[in-house]
């Protein structure tokens, strides 16, 4: 059964955008995959973090970010450079593997 939380960029921003408390509109989710437990996904930095709040000081670079996906809040788990990552199914199945 499809993860309704997924199905489409809409849906999936919503998602991130409530687990972290932030506003991620569609248009700045640049890619992301739902693999086991964990989603990955390509986004400016800076759309993380509350602005209001002064939570965001870094430089904003563009990254791939993995999050549980089966958790009530979000915590990043990992981040990759998006340069060297590798979005096919063989890779990622590889780094959820070495994440359990």
């Amino acid at each position: 059964m499809k993860d309704k939380r997924f199905i489409n960029k809409d849906t999936t921003s919503l998602w991130i955008s409530e687990v972290f408390g932030v506003d991620l509109p569609p248009s700045k989710l640049h890619r992301y995959k739902r693999e086991g437990d964990y989603l990955f996904f390509k986004c400016e930095e800076k759309y993380l973090y509350d602005w209001e709040w002064g939570d965001y000081c870094g430089n904003n670079p563009t990254m791939v970010f993995v999050v549980y996906a089966d958790s009530y809040c979000a915590e990043l788990y990992d981040e990759c450079d998006y340069k060297g990552f590798c979005w096919k199914n063989e890779s990622i199945k590889e780094l959820v593997e070495s994440y359990n």
